[in-house]
């Protein structure tokens, strides 16, 4: 089988909820519950997107909570991607029950509006579909 993608709707592709004030204040972008199929993390290398973020903002992190989407005997491991570019390795969330961990990351700049996704590295055991809620950190130089 080939790794699936499960892509953004059209209407979700940018976040409505984000706000680019305050300079230098450590800020959270907000992404809703995305549902996550099972045929995006039944095989390693599949993609589920989660949603934009606009550009000139330094992320720093992510708080992610995520329903069990591994009946199995827990394997799921996923890691964060921005435009393709791994930011987070090793996320269990997902694996049992409803966890909200939070995830640091090397300060990265976005260029222009970039996705940011999830990749599976070791792909469910017995994948169920479930949700994933998003929170990035990050800080902007606007004003």
């Amino acid at each position: 089988m080939t790794a699936a993608t499960q892509a953004l709707s059209a209407t979700a592709w940018k976040g409505a909820n984000y706000v680019n004030s305050g300079g230098g204040a450590l800020r959270i972008h907000a992404f809703d519950a995305v549902t996550v199929e099972t045929t995006a993390i039944d095989e390693q290398n599949d993609i589920f997107e989660i949603g934009y973020l606009p550009a000139g903002i330094t992320v720093h992190g992510f708080i992610v909570k995520a329903t069990d989407m591994d009946t199995g005997s827990a394997a799921l491991v996923t890691k964060i991607r921005l435009n393709g570019a791994d930011l987070v390795t090793g996320v269990t969330s997902g694996q049992t029950g409803v966890t909200t961990t939070a995830f640091y990351c090397a300060p990265t700049t976005t260029a222009g509006y970039e996705i940011v996704d999830f990749k599976v590295t070791t792909a469910a055991a017995t994948a169920a579909q479930g949700t994933v809620t998003v929170r990035v950190l990050y800080t902007s130089a606007a004003a």
